[in-house]
């Protein structure tokens, strides 16, 4: 037979004056770990994750193997990604084997014949490569990017799992729900949006090494006093102009109502240069910063947050219990990020403040009440808190060694039901006027 058409990335060999690829981190001491499967259990998996358009989708995916890793030392994790997102995350996927699959994006109607040929084009391939090697479990991480890998997997029988990390599941996984073995969620009120009932509750995994942060040491890397009440504003991997151009104009408000206020601002790369031309008015010490991998210190740092209210980011924040101002942003899918953010508000741990009805003035009344109030930011951290799932990649982790073995065992995954054909499964991939 020929060599499969994808192409495979080796480790890279480290260069003179670059750091090495950053080792696996032990579990924090204070993270509810479950007991350990025996070390039969999961030891030789062959896990596929898939997709991973997003920060948000990787992250999550990314936490669940090094779990994987810790929980079943022989298992194997394979990442199955499009070339942008391999070239946009190679730090954190450094580490792990990756392969290339063609790019599946939908960005509405006008793109319904690429999508649909792309889409085809992916599960051809995805198939011929499970089918040289199959995989043990396949782990989709949303989006439309790991819709041809779960159908394939499905077409195979092969136990699949999917992540939801926002409130209202997003398009490809309400499509892909009734096809898998499990759907990973963060709340679990979710549920009732997909067409099925094998759901895990359990949170969105989240990185070991978020909790290794230490504030001392974090305040001296960005010239911050650790005394002093530190706001944490981000808009996500690229930033948001939007929220940073708010900001900019509240801080200018800031200093006649509220007593000494820290800034770090995770800009995004395209941004810094306009806001290091920032002068902050006396009594705000200012830090913008382009690009944060180190998320740790960052979170360590601040006493609260400003930022937009992705699923992943709200995962993280729930789980070190940082309260924080949401900004959902308005054009999100589905409105997702303003459920996300209620979901927050209704519990306790943030505050809402919608981009269209926040106005510099507000915005710098809400960050002086936080500054100023001690007692309500504890408050806030402890509802926070509440809400988060810090133990949540071993529990996704369990869950996957659970579909290997069952698949080891003979059961493999979900097949058809009675009279149901595969050419049901190519409907997913149909060309319509509104296919969603």
């Amino acid at each position: 037979m020929s060599a499969p058409r994808f192409r495979q990335e080796r480790p890279r060999t480290q260069q003179a004056g670059k750091p090495a690829a950053a080792t696996v981190m032990s579990a924090p001491r204070f993270r509810q770990e479950r007991p350990r499967p025996a070390a039969a259990s999961g030891a030789s998996a062959f896990v596929v994750f898939a997709g991973g358009g997003t920060g948000g989708h990787l992250v999550p995916a990314l936490a669940t193997a090094r779990a994987l890793k810790e929980k079943a030392c022989g298992a194997e994790c394979v990442f199955l990604t499009s070339r942008r997102a391999l070239e946009s995350f190679h730090g954190l996927l450094g580490e792990y084997r990756t392969v290339i699959a063609p790019e599946v994006r939908w960005l509405g109607v006008g793109s319904a014949l690429p999508f649909a040929f792309s889409s085809a084009v992916s599960l051809g391939r995805t198939l011929d490569m499970f089918r040289r090697r199959r995989p043990d479990v396949v782990v989709g991480m949303g989006g439309w990017g790991c819709a041809p890998a779960v159908i394939a997997a499905r077409m195979m029988s092969i136990p699949t799992l999917l992540f939801e990390a926002n409130a209202i599941p997003g398009k490809a996984v309400r499509m892909l729900a009734a096809l898998s073995d499990t759907v990973q969620l963060q709340w679990e009120d979710s549920a009732g949006r997909l067409k099925t009932a094998r759901t895990l509750p359990c949170g969105t995994p989240v990185r070991a090494d978020l909790f290794d942060g230490d504030r001392r040491e974090a305040c001296r890397r960005y010239r911050l006093d650790p005394r002093c009440c530190t706001m944490l504003v981000m808009g996500g991997t690229q930033g948001a102009l939007t929220l940073n151009r708010l900001l900019k104009d509240a801080i200018g408000l800031l200093a006649a109502q509220t007593t000494r206020l820290q800034v770090l601002h995770l800009t995004g790369p395209a941004h810094l240069e306009e806001f290091r031309a920032l002068a902050p008015p006396e009594g705000i010490i200012y830090r913008p910063i382009g690009f944060e991998a180190k998320m740790q210190g960052a979170y360590a740092a601040a006493d609260f947050a400003l930022c937009r209210a992705g699923g992943g980011t709200l995962a993280e924040l729930s789980a070190l219990g940082l309260p924080a101002v949401l900004m959902p942003y308005p054009h999100a899918a589905d409105g997702h990020q303003l459920a996300n953010a209620k979901k927050m508000a209704e519990v306790g741990g943030a505050i809402l403040a919608e981009q269209h009805k926040t106005t510099p003035r507000k915005l710098a009344r809400i960050i002086s009440m936080l500054v100023d109030r001690k007692d309500l930011r504890a408050e806030m951290k402890a509802a926070m808190r509440s809400a988060g799932h810090p133990g949540a990649a071993c529990e996704v982790a369990d869950a996957v060694i659970r579909l290997s073995e069952r698949r080891r065992g003979g059961a493999g995954g979900r097949r058809p039901a009675n009279g149901e054909s595969y050419s049901a499964l190519y409907s997913l991939l149909e060309v319509r006027d509104n296919p969603f």
